[in-house]
This record gives structure tokens, sequence and C-alpha cells, in this order.
């Protein structure tokens, strides 16, 4: 938790949007004047954020992914429409695509795509945004199912050699080839469909299918 915080206020000295302060932060990445972000500025500050929020939840601080995905999403969209602008003439304002990124962030790191989508559409009350937000977020939540799908398949960690091998719970020595941190973290990225625990009289086995 020390490094968490320590490396999440040396963030801060550059950029103190990273901090969640509400949704502040967000209103002032929307709602600032032309100029006052420039996309490089932006994709600093999501870069940071990334930073920040992976080592902080890392370390055991408490807090979620929620509101620093929109708050990423938001950077990282009006940095590509101000890029967007730059190159072309002018389709639509750089708050637009930070509402799209939103939804297409929101969709992948929370696994929530059909929240992403109608979530902005409860907030623009617009009919034209679904279109774009449907794309985005498509495209964001195939890529990081296909990787995780990718991940659980390989299953390849530092020092580890080989593909992971799915455990057995009836074999206890196939328990012994996988450690507390590899299990929890197996756990974390599995669905709640692909969970099944059994409760015992003295313990409780959780078992999770493996995608091959």
């Amino acid at each position: 938790p020390v490094l968490g915080g320590a490396t999440t206020g040396f963030c801060a000295l550059f950029f103190p949007e990273v901090l969640y302060e509400g949704f502040e932060n967000v209103n002032s990445v929307l709602s600032a004047p032309s100029g006052d972000y420039s996309a490089t500025i932006l994709l600093q500050i999501v870069a940071l954020k990334i930073v920040a929020t992976s080592v902080a939840r890392g370390s055991g601080l408490r807090g979620g992914i929620y509101a620093p995905s929109i708050f990423i999403g938001a950077s990282l969209g009006s940095a590509f429409g101000l890029t967007v602008n730059e190159l072309f003439d002018a389709v639509s304002a750089p708050q637009a695509y930070a509402l799209v990124g939103v939804g297409a962030t929101l969709a992948s790191a929370c696994d929530i795509p059909l929240t992403g989508i109608l979530l902005l559409f409860e907030l623009t009350r617009d009919y034209l945004i679904i279109v774009p937000s449907l794309a985005a977020v498509g495209i964001s939540y195939w890529i990081s199912s296909n990787y995780l799908q990718y991940r659980r398949r390989r299953g390849k960690r530092p020092g580890q050699v080989g593909p992971r091998e799915p455990v057995d719970t009836r074999d206890a020595d196939a328990n012994q080839g996988m450690s507390l941190d590899d299990a929890r973290q197996l756990l974390s990225e599995a669905k709640d469909s692909e969970v099944n625990v059994f409760s015992g009289a003295q313990d409780v086995t959780i078992v999770i299918q493996l995608k091959k």
C-alpha cells in the first residue's frame, strides 16, 4: 500500500488530474475550452492514470476500475477527437469522441458492453451517438475478450514454462502445480458462469472451467 500511494502521489506531481475527486476530473476534460488540453497532454495523463491505477490496485489499496475507466476513456477519446479534427475538417466536437471513449473503455475494462452503450444514450439523449458507440464498444469488447481467452489458453507468466494446464481438483498432486497468486489471478479473470463453488463440511472447493 505504501508503494501504491507513493506511485499515485508521484504521478499527481505532474498531472493532478490522475487523483480521484469525484467526477470533477472528467468534467474538466469534457468542459475545458479548446487548447487547454492538447492531444499529447491527454495521452500523457492517460498513461500516468493507467500506471497509478494498476500499481494502486496491485499493492492492495481499496478502489475499483469503474471510475478510472470513465476518466481514461474520456481522456483517450478526447485526444482522438482532437487529433482527428487537426488532420481533417471538424466532424464533431472532441467531447463527443470522449463520450464514445468512455463507453468503449467501460465495456472492455468492466465487461459491460450493453451498459456502456446505454449509458451514453442516457447521458446525451442523442440517437446519433448510438451508431459510433456500437462500433467502438463492439471492437473494444471483442479485443478484450479475445485477449483474455488468449491469456487463459497460454497462461504463461515470468518463470513459467509451457501453457497452464487445467487444475483437476480431484487430484491432490495437481493442486501443487499452481501457486496461490496464480489461483487468485485465474479467479479474478474468470466469468461468473465459469466458476462453480462446492461447500463441504470442512472446506470449500472452487472449480474454474478453463476454455481451450
